[in-house]
């Protein structure tokens, strides 16, 4: 059953949580060259909901910002700059 995969493979969520978090900061360098085989490139997030949305808004829930970074950890598309615009659409572009 898929609980029990999950619970028995932790490495996969922390490594399905890194490509979450590059998704959402638009790392798409990175993203390139994960591991991304295993991925759900369909699939949701509780913080970041789809792909599509992890890329274009990043961060689309309440996050602690006593956190590292907090909520500024995430940028989107509507208040990146150029380069970051032109970053993000290249990784969404890759993503679909």
């Amino acid at each position: 059953p898929l609980g029990s995969a999950a619970v028995a493979c932790p490495k996969a969520r922390d490594h399905d949580g890194a490509i979450w978090d590059a998704l959402a900061m638009g790392e798409e360098a990175l993203i390139r060259r994960a591991d991304t085989s295993a991925f759900d490139w369909k699939g949701t997030h509780r913080l970041f909901g789809s792909v599509v949305h992890a890329v274009c808004f990043g961060l689309i829930a309440r996050v602690d910002e006593n956190e590292i970074d907090g909520h500024m950890g995430y940028y989107d598309l509507i208040t990146a700059d150029d380069d970051e615009v032109q970053k993000r659409l290249a990784l969404l572009e890759y993503a679909m």
